[in-house]
């Protein structure tokens, strides 16, 4: 998902005080530190220049919450790195962070399919000043209908000739909707408009004009008026598709459509609403780009329009428009940046070869529960799918692109640790600059996506929340150093993952282990404890201070019982085997 945060700042001050605060309630309670970040780069790299296991990720790292060796203590970060340090103007983020881990790698967070309308930027709300020079039909509209009578450019109650609409949905089904919602945005021949009230009665709509940027104007009778696709409140979704029209516009050498106008803009730096491509990088995440449109229907989207005749359009003609779009942004990049790094985000998309990973974020998800509908174990079914990809359908699974993706693969798995809605969510120590660190992950639910990644050759990210991710804070887990004691601790894999218990409801069902040149890791995705069977040799567990009745540093020789939805690390004993499993 987007980064579309809450904007926290942190004076020293203020965060050695929560500090304090912290430290305080861990001499007297079982709570989670927040440890500093180990030294890093002291393992060395595996063969091929790919750092040791546990690889580490994270999304947005912020120097507001922790320090500059802290964002720095993972192998791969995404963000935005051209921004100057606080107090030092000639320092960029990306020269704190490489100068504090020179071994770490850069991907741009990018997207060309979602902008942003407005933002607030300290304390002010700044609108985007291009959008009043838009084409119409460089935004992707909902089936709209026409002004039944003429409007002023002073009317705030809009007469509409149709009332509702009907096409298909995201399974394919007739559906009927309410054209406009309250509280989004429409687009009237090129004003933007919110919308406030509706009568169904009278058949009219009352709205705020000329919003955006665009100015309040005369519109007749026939007009087009449609809602605008939106991915969250205070954004708009762009039209990447082939059938896009061009236009030379703010600089333009030649007439450009959607995708060759935000790639320039990206690349020049139009801050704050293009992602700036121009500064220090090793490569780029790209967001809310899959191969189809149809992902937008998650975000509440009843219908699309791309030639805006307020007719929904067929959903598998869109798909393929859309991907013609998706190939030549991603051209643009590979002719601008010949051997960037480049993986997207939750596309789950199989063509592999022509990325470096896929971002897997909201892995492992405690809601597959819900999604049970058949009585086969939400959980495990789920996680067996995500995992492995899904034949039924087009999308792939986490151990598919770690295999297939093209090298060097940067395959993640980001284990969510809120899945709600932030604001509701009950934990208001989150968006509290000085009482972040109070917070208590949900550790079992961070083994299993750890040993997730790991079993799978992925690399991991761990954060409290989508809306904001490392920008909330940064937390440290006893398994990221085998308790303090080293980075890449588990060195590379001497063996591929094995199905340690079977299962009877499918043959890919089970759970799963990994023997690396450290340690071996078991992950279960079962709705039930099990008896692992161990490689032969001496294990002892991780010896840490977080959750000590998992990490107590025991020794573990023959077998071990690992509960459900679980995960467990233990560490290659002296003497211990290697190779055996």
């Amino acid at each position: 998902m987007a980064a579309h945060s809450h904007c926290v700042g942190m004076s020293y001050d203020q965060a050695m005080r929560g500090l304090n605060i912290l430290l305080d309630l861990l001499c007297s309670m079982s709570l989670v530190s927040v440890a500093l970040a180990p030294a890093v780069g002291k393992a060395g790299k595996v063969p091929g220049g790919d750092p040791p296991f546990p690889r580490l990720a994270m999304w947005h790292p912020s120097y507001d919450r922790n320090t500059i060796p802290e964002c720095a203590a993972y192998d791969t970060v995404v963000g935005n790195f051209q921004d100057p340090l606080p107090g030092n103007a000639t320092k960029t983020f990306a020269e704190a962070l490489r100068a504090a881990n020179p071994k770490i790698e850069l991907l741009t967070y990018f997207t060309s399919s979602v902008i942003r309308h407005s933002a607030l930027y300290g304390g002010t709300r700044k609108t985007n000043p291009f959008i009043k020079d838009w084409p119409a039909r460089w935004f992707l509209t909902e089936p709209g209908t026409a002004l039944a009578e003429a409007v002023d450019a002073r009317s705030e109650a809009i007469p509409l000739a149709q009332w509702e609409q009907r096409g298909p949905n995201k399974r394919g089904e007739n559906v009927k909707w309410v054209i406009f919602r309250r509280d989004y945005d429409v687009l009237c021949d090129g004003e933007i408009m919110v919308v406030t009230a509706l009568d169904p009665t009278a058949k009219t709509i009352t709205v705020k004009r000329g919003m955006n940027g665009t100015r309040a104007k005369a519109h007749p009778a026939g007009a087009r008026i449609a809602p605008i696709l939106r991915f969250w409140a205070g954004s708009y979704i762009m039209n990447l598709t082939e059938d896009c029209p061009k236009a030379k516009l703010h600089g333009a050498r030649a007439d450009e459509n959607w995708a060759e106008y935000s790639f320039r803009m990206s690349k020049r730096g139009s801050a704050p609403w293009f992602w700036f491509t121009g500064g220090d990088q090793d490569g780029f995440l790209f967001d809310l780009m899959a191969d189809t449109i149809t992902w937008t229907f998650f975000a509440d989207t009843r219908g699309i329009d791309i030639d805006q005749d307020n007719k929904p359009d067929p959903l598998a003609g869109l798909d393929t428009k859309w991907l013609t779009g998706i190939k030549d942004v991603t051209a643009m990049f590979e002719k601008t940046f010949p051997g960037a790094i480049i993986i997207r985000n939750n596309s789950r998309c199989r063509r592999f070869a022509d990325y470096n990973g896929e971002n897997f974020i909201g892995f492992p998800d405690t809601q597959w529960e819900k999604w049970d509908i058949d009585g086969r174990r939400g959980m495990t079914k789920y996680w067996h799918r995500f995992f492995f990809g899904n034949d039924r359908e087009e999308v792939g699974g986490i151990q598919e692109y770690v295999k297939n993706s093209r090298p060097p693969v940067r395959t993640i798995v980001e284990t969510t640790d809120i899945e709600t809605d932030l604001d509701f969510a009950g934990h208001p120590e989150v968006l509290d600059p000085e009482r972040w660190m109070l917070y208590k992950p949900d550790f079992k639910k961070m083994r299993w996506g750890l040993t997730s990644a790991l079993v799978a050759g992925a690399y991991y990210c761990w954060v409290i929340h989508t809306d904001g991710h490392g920008q909330l804070g940064l937390f440290w887990f006893d398994e990221y150093d085998a308790g303090g004691k080293q980075r890449g601790y588990l060195g590379g894999p001497v063996a591929d993952m094995n199905q340690l218990v079977a299962d009877k409801l499918g043959s890919q069902w089970g759970c799963w282990g990994r023997e690396f040149e450290g340690g071996f890791v078991i992950c279960n995705p079962l709705d039930r404890g099990v008896e692992v069977k161990l490689p032969p040799g001496k294990w002892q567990r991780i010896e840490g201070h977080q959750v000590p009745e998992v990490n107590s540093g025991a020794f573990e020789e023959g077998q071990v019982k690992v509960p459900a939805y679980d995960g467990l690390i233990l560490l290659r004993a002296k003497g211990g085997s290697e190779g055996t499993s």
